[in-house]
């Protein structure tokens, strides 16, 4: 407990050190006088925000202000300051953007989707000319499909800007240290419970379609083997990469659809991967992300034109992913895990 009449004390000394009446360092704080007056009777104490709005104010620690003991000032530098501020989330800010996120949600798990799909309609293209039913050569058959590939990753592109710009908004829920007014955490807590169902659902059935995705190929490869049909072995084959791809990319919808509803419901319990001490250390991980798929993406494009064998380069993504997956796991390790 905050012992009233120390922290009266230090209240009225900081504010005659600076020369300030009661009435100046009110409207410095948007107060009335009497509430200061009463903080510095030690008939009421500041809540936390003003404890916080005191400090800045003050140029002093929170630390310094709760302590229940008289001591020498602690003047802090105002990076220190910036650190420890803190905003509170109003029910009505937390109901606005758990609505935009769910909206995000869905945009977000289609891009995403568009991205995994992307090389389907070039490996159907050329598993099709290989039957020989195509008039155009396989050269204008792969242009052809490498400019579709690259309108559907323009529309994915596309999305995740809008998406970063929906996202804007509320940046500073990543970023910065937050309360939540009062009730706020019940409703968001009732919410994520009565999501995590759907969580759950969602995140078995992607699991067992990834695990199963391989099986159409594997069909495929058998039937060649057989020979009990007439198309080709490169289409069937090259078939069974764009059922596996679709397979995939449907897993990944779900995945990232209930992963960002999720993550909406963390990032306001601070919760998960938006502890603070997660905070801290997101803005460098995105970096390194973000330099890393660049990479992916332009040894993918550079060695299938070079070899032009896009039925077989198509597996330096799902290698990449799981390498990624080991590159996220060392960046948490060196990060220090999880926030106690």
């Amino acid at each position: 407990m905050v012992n009233n009449m120390i922290l009266a004390d230090k209240i009225m000394t900081l504010r005659k050190q600076r020369g300030w009446s009661q009435e100046e360092l009110a409207d410095k704080m948007n107060i009335s006088r009497q509430s200061v007056s009463k903080w510095e009777s030690g008939a009421s104490i500041p809540d936390l925000d003003k404890i916080l709005k005191l400090s800045e104010i003050f140029g002093v620690s929170t630390d310094y202000l709760l302590k229940d003991e008289k001591e020498d000032v602690e003047y802090v530098s105002e990076d220190a300051l910036e650190e420890q501020t803190i905003c509170r989330i109003s029910m009505e800010e937390a109901g606005e953007f758990m609505e935009s996120q769910k909206a995000v949600s869905i945009w977000m798990a289609l891009a995403t989707m568009l991205c995994v799909m992307s090389p389907t309609p070039l490996l159907f293209m050329l598993g099709f000319h290989s039957t020989g039913k195509m008039s155009i050569s396989e050269g204008m058959t792969a242009i052809l499909g490498v400019v579709i590939l690259l309108l559907i990753v323009a529309a994915a592109t596309a999305l995740f800007i809008i998406i970063g710009s929906l996202n804007k908004k509320y940046e500073y829920l990543e970023e910065c240290a937050f309360v939540l007014d009062y009730g706020v955490r019940g409703v968001v807590e009732k919410e994520k419970e009565a999501f995590n169902i759907k969580y759950v659902a969602c995140t078995a059935v992607a699991t067992v379609m990834c695990i199963l995705s391989a099986v159409p190929l594997f069909a495929m490869i058998l039937v060649t083997e057989s020979g009990s049909t007439e198309l080709s072995e490169d289409f069937l084959v090259l078939l069974g990469v764009v059922i596996l791809l679709w397979v995939v990319a449907v897993a990944v919808f779900l995945f990232v659809w209930v992963n960002t509803r999720q993550g909406a419901y963390d990032k306001l319990l601070q919760k998960g991967e938006y502890t603070r001490k997660r905070k801290e250390n997101k803005k460098r991980s995105e970096v390194i992300h973000e330099i890393y798929w660049s990479l992916v993406t332009a040894v993918y494009l550079g060695v299938s034109f070079w070899t032009m064998k896009w039925h077989i380069t198509w597996i330096i993504w799902p290698v990449a992913a799981v390498a990624g997956a080991v590159l996220d796991g060392i960046l948490r390790l060196c990060c220090g895990g999880e926030e106690e």
